[in-house]
């Protein structure tokens, strides 16, 4: 099967996450919510991902390791089949193409198994541990390889909860942007000088391929705002839709 040519990051899982009781001000607040979007860019949030495997080192025991990084993260699930994916993220989906994520040095994430008897962690891990080693005793060439080695590590991704094989994540389908320092020099990555978010994915308005909304009433009340009217006039030739419509796809 074709893969999809759309990514789209949900949003508003903090705002309402059952699009068949929604109110005014839940409706409201997703407005808000993409008028931020358009005009200051996604989120990048910082999630704290502990990763399990087995120890390679230590006599077959449980290692761990935990990433923290910025990233903005977006589904390759088609639109037909995200109302599941939506109640868990958020109702409100912002579309852009592939090319958007790959030029900003975006992947589909590492899916591992993240269980005490994992090698790709466990080898991971062990890895990790040597070269933070030699850094510590003042190996330059080893304190720039950690560097490498934590941001490669932040496109891992756990398919299951830890220690358990539900594989409640794998079916996401998951792409990340991460943050780099050469994304910010290039001008598509901003730091805002904020507590929350610390950076923004830059959304040029010419990048924008659809949008995704909990239900028609907020997508009139999306239109009718002169926040995002300013991005979309009256929507054009861009998809403005439903998450019920997206079911008939």
């Amino acid at each position: 099967m074709a893969r999809a040519n759309f990514l789209v990051h949900w949003t508003g899982g903090d705002i309402a996450a059952d699009y068949s009781a929604l109110c005014s001000s839940d409706r409201s607040r997703y407005v808000d919510r993409l008028a931020d979007i358009l005009i200051s860019g996604f989120w990048m949030a910082r999630p704290q991902e502990p990763l399990a495997g087995r120890n390679r080192r230590g006599g077959g025991g449980q290692v761990s390791f935990t990433y923290e990084a910025d990233m903005t993260c977006f589904s390759e699930i088609r639109l037909s089949q995200c109302s599941q994916h939506a109640c868990m993220y958020g109702l409100l989906g912002v579309g852009v193409d592939r090319a958007y994520v790959l030029e900003r040095w975006g992947s589909p994430v590492h899916y591992v198994r993240n269980h005490r008897d994992d090698g790709v962690v466990g080898s991971f891990a062990a890895a990790r541990n040597l070269i933070a080693a030699c850094a510590r005793r003042g190996n330059g060439d080893a304190a720039a390889a950690l560097a490498h080695v934590n941001y490669l590590g932040t496109f891992m991704k756990g398919m299951s909860q830890a220690n358990t094989d539900d594989f409640l994540f794998l079916e996401e389908q998951e792409w990340r942007v991460v943050v780099t320092q050469e994304q910010i020099d290039v001008g598509r990555i901003n730091e805002t000088g904020l507590g929350l978010p610390r950076y923004r994915l830059i959304l040029p308005p010419a990048e924008l391929r659809l949008v995704v909304f909990p239900d028609a009433c907020t997508r009139q009340l999306a239109l009718q705002d002169p926040r995002v009217q300013k991005s979309l006039g009256s929507g054009g030739s861009l998809p403005l839709l439903t998450l019920e419509e997206c079911r008939q796809f």
